[in-house]
């Protein structure tokens, strides 16, 4: 994505992936349980239940630490594309109940939730619960201290259960092992350990769990094996984790996984690498009391699939398969099939030059799916996240599109084809650039797919890498169809104007809110926001008052260009103060990105205060070199100023060198504002000679709120022009064409539609 989101926030630990090291088939895990339930500021926790009332399940993250030198961060992402969420949060600690507060998650974004700015607790379990709308949690945490270097992230758990599996773990070789256990209830509960080697079964301890605690139990007091899995049952609902340092000469960093609850016949690994420095095990426990497992493993790279390991395994007993046995590559995907119900998980060890030593370990999925979605992601300070997708069907293409939600909002990112029997790999780094990135990967066409997220961590003494499979969501109808952009100028009213009658308007005057409430209905992947948003100066005040409670609604997925109102004052500092990042820089105000098939250019027609917009000028070079860097079909451009225009403010040449670029490459649509009409041209050159076949259409859309007006002359090739409903312009982009449809507020007439090809 041209478009790079930079967020200063400073992070510490962020989730890695990676690929290495030899060691026996044991994967390192460090995870501590713990109950979390969400109660207000200065009350207590009483019953096991919460002070949040919150709707649905809340997210359990059972790990966490603020002590002996972690670095823990909560991350929330909130997938809907239009509806905010609220989310409240409580932190369980060994002293009890601390409030987190409520953090509001606005559509297509992220929050990132500093843990140790609230409290410093060496046991950490955290409750999110939702208020309103969807909110999808997961963990990071990280340490540089001896004995607990590394770092880990890991999703929100499901609700508590009587019985859990944690098929990794080992407790020689420098490695410990931590099984953690939280009681979410208000009754106590009676828990049996017992672990599952590479021998049988070994007695573990039985305990009690007081309401509302957890308990930690060192594996390696009782049972000495480099194959450790751990079975957990409990005379009620509990949440259970596994955490694994290691302290080995030949290995480094701390991993984290939640336990499984029900085993399956079939499992899914997106991620794994054998070459390079990397290491890969697959861990498989047979829980039955009675039948041998027959196990057989299969191998999917970029390239191909093939057969790998088949082993027995005895009934209570655990077995590990070292991948670069069988196969040899960087893009290892695995399935996983026995013939009867087993647990399964994978761990990864890299010594690589670049990407330094470290460990991970993740849960398998029993499950695909057609949308994921992962809190977690950073790309910038040293961090570099992968997303991995396997495609195990036989004969169907997975398209996959991907997007990414910011603290600025959602980015569309790019499009991935996953051939049936193969793994692709992407490099977040490549689209986005922020600290933080959740991400959203949805199939729009074929069969369900695995999907896993790796980040390598910054180079220091907690140096490490985490994995991990993404929350399988239901789709997004509007994800699985053709995108859709609402385009719209010269929209909110000033707030001291005699017509903004509490933000509703009289007439066709200061009717924001009516338009957006279009916006609102049409599930769009982007608002195409074409300059004077807010009037008369553009103020941050004024943006706050009229904008905000209107079109201020769709904030998180708008892609603004400036006007001149913006500049009223001669700085747009209102602008770009209130849109932040998602208006590009502020000394340019000129951007690109992709949605769905199409290339989209945000240009800045404020010509006297970005150094001209004529050729050879900054803007002027950069939009040429932008195009030819994206050979998309089809191309839309958009800015304030339309080059040519019915309306009363007249056609604006200066527009011309863009327009010349954008004829030269192909483009297709180019959308202004400025006047306040509709008008729809005909495709034509910048020298306004009629062509239908390389010609560009041009749209005016200074319908968005502002009084309307009257034409003042008809140019060639106007096709319709209405100055009578204030509305907006819905575009579907298909991949090789474009559907327009303008739509009024309730109770005006006018009405244009239309399709066309791209070239």
């Amino acid at each position: 994505m041209p478009i790079q989101v930079h967020q200063t926030e400073s992070r510490i630990c962020e989730l890695i992936q990676v690929k290495h090291h030899f060691i026996r088939g044991i994967a390192v895990v460090v995870a501590f349980v713990a109950q979390v339930a969400v109660v207000p500021t200065g009350a207590s926790l009483a019953g096991g239940s919460t002070g949040c009332q919150g709707t649905g399940e809340p997210a359990h993250l059972a790990e966490g630490s603020t002590g002996n030198g972690f670095r823990e961060w909560v991350l929330l992402a909130n997938p809907s594309l239009t509806e905010p969420a609220e989310a409240c949060i409580t932190y369980l600690t060994g002293g009890g109940p601390v409030a987190g507060g409520q953090v509001s998650v606005p559509p297509r974004s992220r929050r990132s939730i500093d843990v140790n700015a609230a409290l410093t607790a060496n046991s950490v379990s955290t409750v999110v619960e939702s208020l309103s709308g969807r909110i999808v949690a997961e963990r990071s945490m990280s340490n540089s201290n001896d004995g607990l270097k590394g770092a880990h992230a890991g999703k929100q758990t499901p609700e508590p259960r009587d019985r859990w599996y944690l098929p990794e773990g080992s407790t020689l070789g420098g490695t410990t092992t931590w099984i953690l256990i939280s009681n979410p209830a208000d009754e106590a509960v009676e828990i049996t350990a017992t672990f599952l080697t590479g021998a049988g079964a070994v007695d573990g301890p039985k305990f009690s769990i007081p309401p509302l605690t957890r308990k930690s139990v060192r594996a390696n007091d009782f049972v000495s094996s480099y194959d450790v899995a751990t079975e957990i049952v409990a005379s009620g609902g509990v949440l259970a984790e596994r955490a694994t340092y290691l302290a080995h000469s030949g290995l480094a960093g701390s991993t984290a996984s939640p336990g499984t609850a029900s085993p399956a016949k079939e499992w899914y690994f997106s991620e794994g690498a054998t070459a390079g420095g990397f290491e890969t095990w697959i861990l498989v426990a047979n829980p039955s009391e009675t039948e041998t497992a027959a196990v057989a493993l299969e191998h999917i790279t970029k390239s191909a699939s093939f057969p790998g390991a088949s082993i027995q395994i005895p009934p209570r007993s655990r077995r590990s398969v070292r991948l670069g046995a069988f196969v040899t590559s960087y893009h290892v995907a695995t399935i996983v099939r026995s013939s009867v119900a087993v647990v399964t998980e994978r761990a990864m060890y890299s010594d690589h030059p670049q990407l330094g030593r470290g460990s991970a370990t993740s849960e398998g999925s029993s499950e695909l799916g057609k949308r994921w979605l992962f809190a977690e992601g950073a790309t910038t300070g040293g961090y570099e996240t992968w997303l991995l997708i396997s495609n195990p069907g036989v004969s169907e293409t997975a398209e996959v599109a991907i997007s990414y939600l910011t603290t600025s909002g959602g980015i569309d990112g790019p499009s991935v084809s996953v051939l049936p029997g193969r793994r692709a790999s992407i490099r977040v780094d490549d689209s986005i650039t922020s600290f933080d990135v959740g991400i959203d990967i949805s199939v729009v066409d074929g069969p369900p797919v695995m999907a896993e997220r790796s980040i390598f961590t910054p180079s220091g003494p907690g140096r490490d890498l985490t994995t991990g499979p993404g929350l399988i969501l239901d789709e997004h109808p509007a994800l699985n169809s053709d995108p859709v952009v609402i385009a719209v100028g010269d929209a909110a009213c000033d707030p001291t104007s005699p017509n903004f009658n509490g933000g509703v308007g009289i007439g066709d005057a200061c009717r924001q809110l009516a338009t957006s409430d279009i916006a609102l209905s049409e599930s769009a992947s982007a608002v195409l926001m074409l300059g004077d948003a807010q009037y008369e100066t553009g103020a941050l005040p004024a943006f706050m008052a009229s904008y905000e409670p209107s079109w201020g609604r769709l904030k998180s997925i708008t892609r603004p260009a400036p006007g001149n109102h913006e500049y009223f004052y001669g700085s747009a500092d209102g602008y770009y103060t209130y849109f932040g990042d998602s208006a590009g820089d502020p000394a340019k105000g000129w951007y690109s990105f992709d949605i769905g098939a199409w290339h989209l250019v945000a240009l800045n027609s404020n010509c006297g205060y970005v150094g001209g917009c004529g050729a050879g000028s900054a803007q002027e070079v950069w939009l040429r070199a932008d195009l030819a860097a994206h050979s998309n079909q089809c191309t839309l451009a958009y800015w304030h100023h339309p080059r040519f225009s019915s309306g009363q403010h007249g056609e604006n040449p200066s527009m011309d060198a863009f327009w010349r670029a954008l004829h030269d490459a192909g483009a297709d649509l180019i959308l202004g504002g400025h006047d306040h009409n509709y008008e729809r041209f005909a495709p034509q050159t910048p020298d306004s000679v009629s062509d239908s076949a390389g010609g560009i259409r041009e749209f005016v859309v200074g319908t968005g709120g502002k009084d309307l007006r009257s034409r003042s002359f008809t140019p060639a090739h106007s096709e319709v022009y209405d100055y009578s409903a204030p509305g907006v312009l819905k575009l579907t982009l298909r991949p090789s064409g474009y559907d327009w449809e303008f739509k009024a507020i309730p109770g005006e007439l006018f009405a244009d539609s239309g399709s066309a090809s791209c070239h």
